[in-house]
């Protein structure tokens, strides 16, 4: 008869749709979370290792500090100059970080400055896909375990050629004493350390000895002479 027939068909697509819609939504809650953190956070691929993905952070870092516009599939030889050492100190990274997951100090290449890394696998279907990598600096935490370790060493050099027996008394032990300490009860250090100082002394002293302590940790006194 000369008419053109059209056959089609209509699937409703409602709850698809929305299913789309509720993960766009947590991808771009992710990524805002991602962005909005100060720590480094990026991704490389199990193959050449290069750059995949990263945050806000890193991507700040490498201009402003390596003076780089970053950008996907750049490999350490790109990020590096050409004979700088890192190239093969990243390459290594890498390398362990598709056998296991690790972390370790890093001093970056740009300043006195100390990050913590930890490398941990991507895994998709099954199949290892690439790296991912979560940098923190750690820089003035590093100098003040520096620091402590430093003022521990000078403490112990100068009490350990004292001429006067010097002890620490910590939750009521005996937490640190010196060689003198030790040789003025006729024992090793290690032989009092961990001890209830009051077990060495005379009994008849100990009640007098137990109420100065008591008064030195509850500061009643700035210093006992008995």
């Amino acid at each position: 008869d000369g008419k053109r027939y059209t056959l089609g068909g209509m699937r409703d697509i409602t709850e698809r749709k929305k299913i789309e819609n509720e993960l766009s939504a947590s991808h771009a809650f992710i990524r805002a979370l991602i962005d909005s953190s100060e720590d480094l956070l990026w991704s490389v691929d199990s193959t050449h290792f290069g750059l995949l993905t990263w945050n806000r952070a890193f991507k700040n870092y490498s201009l402003t500090k390596n003076k780089l516009q970053i950008k996907v599939g750049d490999r350490p030889q790109e990020l590096f100059p050409a004979d700088s050492p890192y190239i093969a100190i990243w390459e290594g990274y890498y390398t362990r970080a598709l056998s296991e997951a690790f972390t370790v100090e890093y001093k970056i290449y740009a300043g006195a400055r100390t990050l913590q890394l930890t490398f941990n696998q991507i895994i998709q279907d099954g199949r290892q896909t690439g790296i991912s990598v979560f940098g923190r600096e750690v820089t003035a935490q590093k100098k003040a375990f520096e620091a402590l370790s430093e003022s521990e060493e000078r403490f112990r050099a100068l009490n350990e050629n004292a001429l006067v027996g010097v002890y620490i008394i910590q939750n009521g032990i005996l937490a640190y004493v010196n060689q003198t300490l030790a040789h003025i009860f006729g024992r090793e250090p290690h032989e009092l350390i961990g001890e209830d100082p009051i077990t060495f002394i005379h009994p008849a002293d100990r009640a007098l000895v137990a109420n100065n302590i008591y008064r030195r940790i509850n500061g009643d006194d700035d210093a006992s002479h008995f």
